[in-house]
């Protein structure tokens, strides 16, 4: 009876640390989405349904980048759909607005979290 106790303990505590962890990844992913976004708020005036659509966009790029093993190559695939799902979400007054700040467009399909 101890060792199923003890084994359900042992599962317990390691099923709350991969739980943990991942929650840290999300919340991570979250924040630089969010740091981005105020980055485009600061020269971009925006609705709240295109400031959805581009924290969603973000926070992708952030989950797609993050993962293990990734080429160059696969890096210009998720940086080019970020630019091309980003040019959506803000519309062409917003994608003007933003030509005029190139760093904070560079920030925004950068493959790195600045």
């Amino acid at each position: 009876m101890k060792k199923i106790i003890a084994l359900f303990v042992l599962f317990l505590a390691f099923t709350t640390n991969a739980t943990a962890q991942t929650q840290d990844k999300s919340s991570a992913h979250e924040v630089n989405a969010k740091r981005d976004y105020e980055a485009l708020a600061q020269v971009v005036k925006l609705t709240p349904e295109t400031q959805d659509a581009v924290v969603a966009v973000l926070r992708k790029k952030y989950e797609a980048l993050a993962q293990p093993n990734l080429t160059d190559e696969n890096k210009e695939q998720i940086k080019a759909t970020i630019e091309k799902k980003l040019q959506k979400a803000l519309g062409p007054d917003a994608l003007k607005e933003l030509n005029n700040h190139k760093s904070v467009y560079k920030q925004l399909i950068s493959d790195t979290s600045l």
